[in-house]
Formats: C-alpha cells, sequence, structure tokens
C-alpha cells in the first residue's frame, strides 16, 4: 500500500508541475479516475484466470473420466 501512496505522489507532483493550473477537484477526479481503473483492471485479471482455472479444472476432470473409462473397459476385456 505505500507503493500506491508514493505513485500517487508522483502523479500529483506531475501533474503539479504541468503548465496547466489544476484545482484540488480536478487531481481527485484524476486520481480516482485512475483509481477506478486500476481496480477494474485487477478486477478483469482475476475474472479471466479464474475461468481459465475453471476450464483448466473442467479439462482434467475429462481427462479423468476418459482414463476412469478405458481402466473399466480394461478390466472388463
Amino acid at each position: 500500500m505505500p507503493l500506491l501512496t508514493i505513485k500517487l505522489q508522483h502523479i500529483f507532483n506531475f501533474v503539479s508541475s504541468m503548465k496547466i493550473s489544476l484545482t484540488y477537484f480536478d487531481k481527485f477526479r484524476l486520481v480516482l479516475i485512475g483509481v477506478t481503473c486500476i481496480v477494474f483492471g485487477i478486477l478483469f485479471v482475476t475474472t479471466v484466470a479464474v475461468k481459465k482455472m475453471q476450464f483448466i479444472h473442467w479439462g482434467l476432470m475429462k481427462i479423468k473420466l476418459r482414463h476412469s473409462q478405458v481402466l473399466q473397459i480394461a478390466l472388463v476385456f
């Protein structure tokens, strides 16, 4: 968390050093947009990762099912 506050301070300093004069509300809005983007990005990445894990788990279950079928067929003969 301290790293995030350092990054936000860098953003504040960068915006302050620009020639455009921004009010405190404008800075707050920029930071809010940035944090929102980061949060949505993390949510998107975790959702994709969970979906892939579910797909991999489903694939493994299929493979296990096939192996058990092969074993059953082998036991019958």
